[in-house]
């Protein structure tokens, strides 16, 4: 049983690290996602009115 217990330790562990190592590396990325354009939105008119 500890085996099991150390093998899932070792998996989430490298989980982690590759995580880690993806956000580093420019998994977040400080780009505004695309916005959508004025006949995708649904609105009419000018904004806040």
């Amino acid at each position: 049983m500890r085996r099991v217990k150390d093998t899932a330790i070792a998996a989430v562990t490298a989980v982690a690290l590759c995580s880690g190592g993806w956000l580093l590396l420019g998994g977040s990325r400080p780009d505004a996602p695309p916005q959508p354009s004025a006949a995708q939105s649904g609105t009419t008119g000018r904004a806040g009115h």
